[in-house]
């Protein structure tokens, strides 16, 4: 599962809630250090794998370097 925007409002929302639900997921984001403000948002403290399932891939809106990695063995975005 790809979340774009994971740093976003509605992007961490559905990222906690994917997590919840069991599925991996990996979301775009600006600039890699942003990781772990984005982890202490949204990773549920009662999964204890929630952590290792959820990983990151820079991209950016405006051109096409960084989506393929980021989508890359995603059955969803």
């Amino acid at each position: 599962m790809c979340v774009t925007g994971g740093s976003g409002f509605i992007g961490s929302h559905c990222i906690r809630r994917l997590l919840l639900e069991g599925y991996n997921v990996r979301t775009t984001v600006r600039s890699i250090d942003r990781e772990r403000a984005i982890r202490e948002m949204v990773t549920p403290k009662e999964i204890a794998n929630a952590p290792v399932r959820l990983s990151f891939a820079i991209a950016y809106l405006d051109n096409d370097e960084g989506w393929n990695e980021a989508v890359r063995g995603c059955k969803y975005v």
